[in-house]
């Protein structure tokens, strides 16, 4: 697959639409980018099967757009990864808070797709770091309505996977052990408070057994995480005596 020439399609199918959109430059523009995704659906097979991707394998908006990332790891899909990896520049910090649509490498750490948080990894260490850092919550949703996901470290111990923190914390390095998430968990206190995305109790099996957990903790305190750090957002300040902290859940 030729990489350049894939990325040149993709950006005529994300372009912004033209303003004013008069009849004529809509059916120019539309007839444009149809013929972009014939050549991307040639170029990328995998991304393109209407068997597993019948919505949007044939749509030019939705065609390489955060729901395809999303189906692509929901179906374990790794060769349309591989080609999402090559085609689209902005892959890491993809999402869509207003659909809940979390950027892929959250998603691929909350589905379980250890081999896919691998090749995200992978991607992101060829990457200027300014391309890889996740986007943070928008003003209009920090209340929680609609950014209920964590980081890729808060997620992984929300879960309860060690595999895949150890992944983040060797394919990150510039990762704090300590930062928080928009609700205000550290990793050490999603460890411990045995929650997923931050708000609703795990009650799967991507959640972890006890003796994983307590893998996980210990990994931290390793890396040096501050045990004593308390819970913190906009709605909770610092509360004196660490109150909140991982040590009372």
């Amino acid at each position: 697959m030729d990489a350049a020439a894939a990325r040149e399609q993709v950006a005529i199918l994300r372009r912004p639409y033209p303003y004013p959109y008069t009849s004529a430059d809509k059916a120019a523009d539309q007839q444009e980018r149809r013929a972009a995704l014939r050549v991307l659906q040639t170029m990328c097979p995998a991304l393109s099967d209407k068997t597993k991707y019948p919505r949007v394998s044939e749509d030019p908006q939705d065609w390489g757009g955060i729901l395809h990332v999303h189906m692509v790891i929901e179906e374990n899909d790794v060769a349309a990864l591989r080609e999402l990896i090559q085609v689209h520049p902005r892959l890491l910090t993809m999402e869509c808070a207003a659909e809940f649509l979390c950027p892929p490498l959250v998603q691929a750490i909350k589905q379980g797709r250890p081999q896919m948080v691998r090749m995200l990894l992978d991607y992101g260490a060829t990457l200027p770091l300014s391309e890889r850092q996740l986007p943070q919550p928008h003003d209009e949703v920090r209340d929680g309505s609609f950014h209920d996901w964590g980081t890729p470290l808060t997620t992984a111990c929300m879960m309860g996977r060690a595999d895949m923190l150890r992944m983040v914390l060797e394919g990150m390095p510039e990762v704090d052990v300590n930062e928080t998430d928009y609700l205000g968990f550290t990793p050490f206190i999603s460890a411990a408070s045995g929650l997923c995305d931050g708000m609703r109790p795990a009650r799967h099996e991507a959640a972890g057994n006890a003796a994983e957990r307590v893998a996980i903790l210990r990994l931290l305190m390793e890396r040096g995480a501050d045990v004593h750090k308390a819970r913190t957002d906009m709605y909770r300040p610092q509360r004196p005596g660490g109150k909140g902290n991982a040590l009372s859940q």
